[in-house]
């Protein structure tokens, strides 16, 4: 199994244009294995909420 870092390093590369025979020899992984990470990219993190979400009360002014 490859690391996060590693994952995200294939990414990058492949982005630049380095091909995938190239980025599985520079980190003597499987060329099979760079092409399955290239093809699959990560599912996008969920949205973390706004701080201080809620219902906002005001106090009316009464004169």
């Amino acid at each position: 199994m490859t690391s996060e870092i590693i994952k995200e390093r294939v990414r990058t590369w492949h982005k630049h244009g380095y091909a995938p025979q190239y980025i599985a020899s520079t980190l003597k992984l499987p060329v099979d294995e760079v092409k399955a990470i290239i093809d699959n990219p990560p599912e996008p993190k969920p949205a973390k909420p706004a701080k201080g979400y809620g219902t906002e009360f005001l106090e009316p002014l009464f004169k």
